[in-house]
């Protein structure tokens, strides 16, 4: 509900921009938006309600910058394909964020449940090109280091080494107290 409430603030300051809120509600999740929220935030007009998605890939093609103010998350996927795509962020200072975006170098990073801070965010980068494209270019090489398919491969792969390696070592400890 940040968004909206980011999305009416700087609407009132007639900002040249489009706001998009895409996705499905989660019903399993309590912090999900609900059926009626997103019936209240389509007639309100502030935001334009995509729905689910089938190809974020359009959607980004369209997008100049990608909000997410989250209370917590993993490594959020979004955020991967926004700074792969070279698109600035402004997203909430939670640890799976954080990940994601170094704050003032490819985005901005907020206070979690403050509109204010959000929309002062997103107004910066749409007023100003120049900002937006200096954050979309370090998105895109920060993706590129830290989130190739390769590299995160080879992370993972390394995670279930180490795993094998401990579990090994735990079945021979185990084995070695039981013959005592």
């Amino acid at each position: 509900m940040e968004y909206i409430e980011a999305a009416k603030t700087l609407r009132s300051y007639n900002l040249p921009a489009r706001f998009m809120l895409a996705g499905d509600i989660y019903e399993q999740n309590p912090s999900s938006l609900t059926r009626s929220d997103l019936q209240t935030i389509r007639e309100s007009g502030v935001v334009d309600v995509l729905g689910h998605v089938d190809d974020m890939r359009a959607v980004l093609d369209e997008t100049d910058i990608v909000v997410l103010p989250s209370y917590r998350e993993g490594c959020p996927r979004i955020l991967v394909e926004a700074a792969a795509m070279g698109i600035p962020i402004v997203a909430t200072d939670v640890p799976g964020c954080r990940v994601v975006v170094d704050d003032e170098i490819n985005g901005y990073l907020v206070p979690p449940r403050d509109a204010n801070s959000l929309a002062r965010a997103i107004g910066r980068l749409i007023g100003d090109e120049t900002l937006r494209r200096r954050f979309g270019e370090a998105g895109r090489l920060m993706a590129i280091y830290n989130f190739d398919e390769s590299i995160v491969l080879a992370d993972t792969l390394r995670v279930y080494d180490r795993l094998m390696d401990s579990s090994s070592e735990a079945s021979y400890a185990m084995a070695c107290s039981t013959t005592q």
